[in-house]
């Protein structure tokens, strides 16, 4: 039964009410030089004097928070927080994890009762807004080979600076936020998951607790 494979990492968004002077702001995003499986239940954000949003994941590996870099990117933002706002991303796993590359997640949320998958429901595509470089701890679009303007509820995290790659090939991939503070511990813990190969697209599925036998049936 999948139920067996899932890591039970809920999400939670909440709102962040930041005290004046805070000194927690969006490090200057680097530019290019060229122009689960966790389940993931997202809530709800808040908008920060700054001008930047920030977003609360709360996993049973711990708590980590993305900012997102409203003003670089407005349109993903906005499109990734119209997710965020319908509860589309509630009870969805992080379902591809690539050591020293990324983890992904948005595309498949699990019902525990019924041990089956679902696709998270999918958006109009987006237009790709690549400013900021892929390196590690950001924040960014997954998206259809050979397509830029094709990003729509799929994101990652990237493990490590991916700038020689994923900045240089389909008109750059968009990021569109950053882990902060010391959220890093808890994606590499994510990361660090064994992975069970499934049927397409599960083949590098983080697993916990898993001691069955895998099957391409299953």
């Amino acid at each position: 039964m999948i139920l067996a494979l899932l890591v039970s990492v809920s999400v939670n968004v909440r709102a962040l009410d930041l005290p004046s002077g805070h000194q927690d702001q969006r490090q200057t995003p680097e530019r290019s030089g060229s122009g689960a499986t966790p389940l993931l239940g997202i809530g709800s954000s808040a908008d920060l004097a700054d001008g930047d949003t920030i977003v609360i994941v709360e996993t049973v590996l711990g708590t980590f928070r993305i900012q997102l870099f409203d003003e670089d990117t407005p349109g993903t933002v906005e499109n990734f927080l119209d997710y965020v706002e319908r509860d589309d991303y509630d009870g969805t796993f992080i379902h591809r994890s690539v050591p020293g590359f990324i983890i992904q997640g948005g595309g498949f949320s699990f019902n525990p009762a019924t041990g089956q998958t679902t696709p998270v429901r999918v958006g109009p595509p987006i237009k790709n807004e690549f400013k900021i470089a892929n390196t590690r701890g950001t924040v960014a679009m997954a998206k259809l080979s050979g397509n830029p303007d094709s990003a729509t509820n799929q994101w990652f995290i990237n493990l490590s600076d991916n700038r020689s790659n994923l900045d240089e090939q389909n008109g750059g991939f968009t990021v569109f936020g950053r882990v902060i503070d010391d959220g890093m511990t808890v994606v590499d813990a994510i990361a660090a998951l064994p992975t069970a190969t499934f049927r397409d697209p599960f083949g590098q599925l983080p697993v916990i607790n898993f001691t069955g036998s895998v099957s391409e049936d299953t």
